[in-house]
């Protein structure tokens, strides 16, 4: 399974970065699934958003047009690394527990 657990939405006409492109990290008190935060967005942008996931491979070579220093970029590959595999511990555990 290829993980990404922060949820990234791009949104173009939001910002004046010369690419037109830029990664807004979402939270709140809620929890929503991906699916349910594209729909939040769609009714507030009035425009269509999707949602589209992507492995840590394929995130740090996009990162790396970024202003993110490599430290930052490094250290940021490894917390994914470690939610990814704590993301796989409990899948593990939760199917393990429910066949008891």
């Amino acid at each position: 399974m290829s993980a990404e657990f922060t949820i990234f939405v791009r949104i173009g006409t939001l910002t004046n970065s010369p690419s037109g492109r830029s990664l807004y990290e979402l939270s709140g008190p809620d929890v929503f699934n991906k699916n349910e935060m594209a729909a939040i967005l769609e009714e507030q942008l009035n425009r269509s958003v999707s949602v589209q996931e992507i492995g840590i491979e394929m995130w740090q070579e996009q990162a790396k047009n970024t202003e993110l220093g490599d430290y930052q970029l490094d250290t940021r590959v490894q917390m994914f690394r470690y939610f990814e595999r704590l993301y796989n511990d409990l899948i593990e555990y939760l199917s393990k527990s429910c066949r008891k």
